[in-house]
């Protein structure tokens, strides 16, 4: 019983760490950088249909991203932290999914508690949780599906469950365009 104890806090302690250094980058309050302004320029001089359409200044990004920052951008107003606000909690989920998803492969504990950490420390992830892209909700959303997708019984899917399946990852496909390769 006290190593399951201990196991616990050892992974409280890796995901709070996690959180700590996404909310300390997100709070550094870095100013744009130019691809990020392109992006918001078709924030601010768009409608929420109009960002449908091909994005202006060579810029690319998964309508419902565009769409979903664009609501929260219209009620607290255009800044860095009501842009990078989608990027940070996409980070911070990821952080949870990614221990959900490990559970399901890594058979000992120490394993588990190691590979989060990895995780949890990688630079690059804890960049993008305070950055103006996408990225952050490519990885959430991307685990999101291979845990639903070890839980999903094939042989139990019906006509039903399967166009709802696919309407599913459908929708994820607005909000990240690498999730049509894990579906």
């Amino acid at each position: 019983m006290a190593k399951n104890g201990i196991f616990k806090i050892a992974i409280i302690l890796v995901i709070l760490l996690a959180f700590i250094l996404r909310l300390k980058a997100f709070l550094l309050g870095c100013t744009l950088w130019l691809d990020e302004c392109s992006l918001a320029l078709n924030i601010m001089h768009r409608n929420i249909f109009g960002l449908f359409q091909p994005l202006d200044f060579i810029q690319s990004a998964p309508p419902f991203f565009m769409v979903a920052t664009k609501i929260i951008t219209d009620i607290f107003s255009v800044n860095e932290f009501s842009l990078r606000i989608i990027p940070l909690f996409a980070s911070l989920a990821s952080v949870v999914a990614f221990y959900l998803f490990s559970k399901n492969f890594l058979t000992k504990k120490y394993a588990v508690t190691i590979s989060l950490l990895m995780f949890g420390l990688n630079y690059n992830l804890i960049y993008y949780s305070a950055e103006f892209r996408w990225y952050s909700l490519d990885v959430l959303i991307c685990l999101y599906i291979f845990i639903v997708s070890l839980k999903l019984e094939l042989k139990n899917i019906n006509i039903k469950k399967s166009f709802l399946y696919g309407l599913w990852l459908f929708i994820l496909l607005l909000f990240s365009t690498p999730s049509i390769f894990f579906s």
